[in-house]
Formats: C-alpha cells, structure tokens, sequence
C-alpha cells in the first residue's frame, strides 16, 4: 500500500430486515496510524450499499462530517423504514 493512503478498519455489515438482499457495508479509514492511535485528524467512515447481495457495492460516500473531530470505532444500525445508522464516539482533534 503507497505512504499516504487510506488504511482501512475492518468492514461492518449492516442487512436491512424487511429487504434481505440490502446491505450496507462501513468503514473507517485513515492516513496514518501509530502505535494503538491514530496520528492525523479526519479519520473517515465511509459507507457502500448493495441491493443484490452483495454482488456489486455502491460508490462509498462519506458518513461523518469532516469538521468535526476523529472518528473511532463505529457500529452501524438499520432502521424499520430502511434508513441507516452509523454511530461513533468522536475524540477532539485538539491536542
């Protein structure tokens, strides 16, 4: 993988339960990581849906806003109406 390019959490999994064949994969990237942190700001979690399956995934779009602090650790949902829920702790970029 080149210097500087996104290295990627594990992906989470999310199936809508009234549309089996629906689902939502997220997953936090970062620029750099150091020993058990993450050592630049603007962490992204990024989102892709399938509508077969699996078999072909969305563009990923980001989840969380770029303004705010580190994202860490997120955990995703599915509501009754379809909508997705993508839930975070956030850390201050402050040092």
């Amino acid at each position: 993988m080149p210097a500087g390019s996104p290295v990627p959490s594990t992906p989470l999994i999310a199936a809508d339960p009234d549309r089996p064949d629906r689902l939502f994969a997220t997953c936090l990237q970062a620029r750099d990581i150091g020993s058990l942190k993450f050592t630049a700001p603007g962490n992204p979690i990024v989102v892709s849906r399938s509508d077969d399956g699996g078999a072909t995934w969305s563009r990923p779009v980001r989840a969380n806003d770029p303004n705010r602090g580190r994202a860490l650790a997120p955990s995703v949902a599915v509501g009754r109406q379809g909508e997705l829920y993508v839930l975070y702790p956030q850390r201050s970029c402050a040092v």
